[in-house]
């Protein structure tokens, strides 16, 4: 059947420039995933990655057109200092100093997160949900400054399907 995941690729932490984060679409399984819906949340918050309430607004929601062939993917982008925070951050969804100083000292965390839904080609309907957040550690004497998404300990699920 097809099996259908999320992983973060590429991400952006520059200052000046969005905080950028590439989610990739993955389907591990053997048969194509059809009607596949996708939704991305990228945003920035004041809690720990344990204690934030998870939405998935419909607005995220791409149509429900797409089919992932086997070992095939589809990527969405989002911007975690962008629309998904209310009251937006900073202007233009920018990354600012004050904004990566509050993140390197874990004040602020940047997350994605969000939910797939798509069919296999018998007509049965699944769904995994995806919760990453940025880990960044400060640079030291001995090592550069290390940044990487990680997954977060709860959020993460799929059906039994």
């Amino acid at each position: 059947r097809a099996w259908v995941d999320a992983r973060v690729g590429e991400s952006v932490f520059e200052i000046g420039k969005p905080l950028a984060v590439k989610v990739i679409f993955e389907n591990s399984g053997k048969t194509p995933a059809i009607n596949v819906r996708t939704l991305q949340v990228a945003k920035l918050i004041r809690e720990t990655p344990e204690t934030i309430t998870l939405t998935y607004p419909e607005s995220n929601l791409s149509p429900g057109f797409g089919i992932i062939m086997p070992h095939g993917n589809i990527t969405r982008m989002g911007n975690a200092l962008a629309r998904d925070n209310d009251p937006p951050i900073g202007t233009e969804g920018i990354l600012t100093q004050p904004t990566a100083d509050a993140i390197i000292s874990k004040k602020m965390v940047a997350v994605t997160y969000g939910r797939i839904e798509y069919e296999d080609v018998f007509g049965v309907k699944h769904w995994t949900l995806f919760y990453f957040f940025l880990h960044v550690f400060k640079a030291t004497q001995n090592m550069p400054e290390v940044r990487g998404w990680g997954c977060a300990p709860t959020g993460n699920e799929m059906d039994r399907n």
